[in-house]
């Protein structure tokens, strides 16, 4: 049996979580949108990078750093200007926090789709134009 002064301990290293929180659902937005971007990443042993990753259409994945060496607990909060992306009216944009750890461990939050609408355009007209709709069938 093993004496109990001989008994090793290993600390696990967690992936480290990272959460999205604003937007909290897919967006229609006009080209020069600023979205507020609010999320918050963690890990047991410490943050080496925290980025935002962002895709247009079906394009690569491009990383914006956010934080570098950020210790064990990292507050995003961003005013994303959609317009410096140069997207255009039907483009679809598809964005993600991603945290590495100290070790090397990677971690994504859900992704998060926005729409790309014509200039102008009115995201809450579309709900009234659906609300009405929906009311006008229950009568």
């Amino acid at each position: 049996k093993f004496s109990p002064q001989y008994e090793i301990r290993s600390r696990a290293d967690l992936v480290p979580r990272v959460v999205l929180a604003e937007p909290s659902a897919d967006l229609l937005v006009p080209p020069d949108e600023v979205v507020a971007l609010k999320g918050y990443a963690k890990d047991d042993l410490g943050l080496k990078k925290v980025a935002q990753a962002v895709k247009i259409n079906q394009g690569d994945w491009k990383e914006l750093p956010l934080s570098q060496d950020g210790g064990l607990e990292v507050k995003i909060g961003r005013m994303w200007d959609i317009y410096d992306l140069r997207v255009q009216p039907g483009d679809h944009v598809t964005t993600k926090l991603v945290a590495v750890d100290l070790k090397g461990n990677h971690a994504e939050s859900a992704p998060v789709h926005l729409t790309i609408s014509a200039r102008g355009f009115d995201p809450q007209r579309l709900v009234r134009v659906v609300d009405r709709a929906h009311r006008h069938s229950h009568n």
